[in-house]
């Protein structure tokens, strides 16, 4: 109860994260917003260290979850992509609670035939509750007996807290021939990247009339999808490699550290599995390993919808690794379905020749 008292203080300063961003795009990135052809739904769960609540018999510990949807339609001249994200966020066997819904938009630019931006916007609401009562603090502890006394901690006068949250993000994608093999065959590449910036106007979220303003928070994603065609439909190519790239830096509230994150991974896509791992890095020390493991299909009766059901586990490395912090899994699932179109007229799309890897 100790360590989760103290992590109501310390997660004031950061985000809750996910390994792979390309699984939750619209929660990196509100300009990845429509950015997959159709309509397209998403779930993910993460749960921290669930061993830790195992061995103390807690329940809620340090769980995330997250669902989104979002649809895209070129036929639009304006909002070229809208999308809906719900993140349910709890720490501490449900002493701190995060819900947040938020909406977002996005209009794309295109470059040429091969290329195109978007940029993407987002508002969400966000409630913040505390159970006080729940809460041991260290003054509570007599050090004779070990039984719980009364604290000398002041609760705050409220126990929800309320606030409007702001993000912005820019996208693009290209596609450009790598490098030849033998000369007889073209290796070509498809580029996804993103930059994003979270938490514009740093809300106050403090239950006490001091202010405890969320940091903004800086982020870059990347992939790319190599394949032997320029094709990017699941259907059409045999094998892909994806490389990909999550770098994150959040200032540290008040006077805590910054937060800084960087992975790097690779996936192996053969439909109708895929496998890949990351290296995670945080701050200057090497913090996971990461395994994902995964099974993409076609609908049947289908010739481009499909669904998809992945796993990952983040394999703890650092100083914090004991038997109970040992690892962290994460499961989630994707509906796809690009040829859904939402009020358009016209079954041409405009820009639809460049279409962004949707698995």
């Amino acid at each position: 109860m100790l360590f989760f008292a103290w992590s109501i203080n310390s997660a004031y300063s950061q985000d809750p994260t996910f390994s792979q961003y390309y699984n939750n795009p619209l929660y990196f990135n509100p300009g990845f917003t429509g950015m997959n052809k159709g309509l397209n739904l998403y779930g993910f769960r993460r749960n921290q260290w669930p061993k830790v609540a195992s061995q103390y018999k807690v329940t809620g510990q340090f769980n995330t979850t997250s669902i989104a949807i979002d649809i895209n339609n070129d036929c639009w001249k304006l909002l070229n992509g809208i999308g809906v994200i719900i993140i349910n966020d709890i720490e501490g066997e449900g002493n701190l609670t995060t819900q947040t819904a938020g909406i977002s938009f996005a209009q794309r630019a295109i470059i040429d035939e091969f290329s195109l931006i978007q940029f993407g916007f987002q508002i969400s609401t966000v409630q913040k509750k505390i159970n006080w009562d729940r809460l041991v603090f260290s003054d509570q502890i007599n050090s004779l007996n070990t039984n719980i006394i009364p604290t000398g901690n002041v609760p705050p006068s409220e126990f929800s807290k309320g606030y409007l949250d702001m993000n912005i993000g820019i996208t693009g994608i290209g596609v450009t021939k790598l490098f030849d093999l033998n000369g007889s065959k073209n290796i070509y590449g498809t580029f996804v990247w993103g930059v994003s910036l979270s938490h514009i106007f740093e809300p106050n979220q403090s239950f006490y009339s001091i202010e405890s303003n969320l940091p903004r928070k800086i982020g870059i994603q990347a992939s790319c999808f190599m394949s032997k065609t320029k094709s990017k439909s699941i259907r059409e190519d045999s094998k892909f490699y994806i490389p990909n790239l999550i770098m994150e830096y959040q200032r540290g509230a008040e006077y805590k550290m910054p937060f800084k994150y960087l992975e790097i991974g690779l996936t192996r896509l053969k439909p109708p599995f895929y496998f890949g791992g990351a290296f995670r890095v945080t701050e200057k020390n090497a913090d996971a390993l990461i395994i994902q493991l995964g099974y993409i299909k076609l609908f049947p009766n289908s010739y481009k919808s499909f669904y998809k059901i992945g796993f990952g586990y983040d394999l703890t490395i650092s100083k914090l690794r004991t038997k109970n912090t040992n690892g962290t899994p994460e499961i989630y699932i994707k509906f796809g379905f690009p040829d859904y179109k939402l009020f358009c007229k016209s079954n041409k799309l405009s820009g639809s020749h460049i279409i962004c890897p949707n698995w």
